[in-house]
């Protein structure tokens, strides 16, 4: 307990995202992104395992990634879904990193 388990910096993130995992649609606050993952804030989180077609707002344009749900909690604080990318195009990839460097530099967030 109180280990960091983390290998990619989070940088908080302001933005709405579509998340997609067969008839379920969440359209939700993301708290924070990394070159690994994200946290989404929802009371609804979907289930440990499920994957996810994930669409977020990134710089000027769309990133669009498949994503694994590796923890889920309904209750408290932390209410929401960690999702750990799972494929992304080289493009995407390419975006969410300049996003990410551009962020770490201290630019505004969106």
């Amino acid at each position: 307990m109180g280990s960091e388990r983390r290998r990619h910096p989070r940088i908080p993130y302001g933005q709405r995202g579509w998340f997609e995992a067969g008839a379920i649609t969440l359209y939700a606050a993301v708290g924070n992104i990394s070159a690994g993952g994200l946290f989404v804030k929802t009371h609804a989180p979907l289930q440990c395992g499920t994957r996810a077609r994930v669409r977020l707002p990134v710089g000027t344009g769309e990133l669009e990634a498949t994503a694994e749900v590796v923890w889920e909690s309904a209750a408290g604080g932390m209410a929401g879904m960690g999702l750990c990318f799972v494929e992304m195009d080289v493009s995407g990839r390419e975006r969410l990193r300049a996003y990410l460097d551009d962020s770490e530099e201290g630019d505004e967030l969106p």
